[in-house]
């Protein structure tokens, strides 16, 4: 285990410390994954594309 400097105290933390344990200062990035989508948020999708040609087509054919 090697310690490295804090970059807000200077103090010495753990290169495995996820923040600094005087000031609080954190020290690795947490991963932070976006949030799931929807199906709704996704768009039509390949059945409302196919839904909205047949759609078209029906009325279409009234004209």
């Amino acid at each position: 285990m090697s310690l490295i400097k804090c970059p807000a105290c200077d103090n010495q933390v753990s290169t495995q410390a996820k923040s600094c344990p005087q000031c609080g200062h954190p020290l690795k990035p947490t991963p932070s994954t976006p949030p799931p989508q929807s199906k709704e948020s996704q768009g039509l999708g390949f059945w409302g594309v196919v839904g909205a040609v047949v759609v078209a087509i029906i009325i279409l054919s009234f004209i």
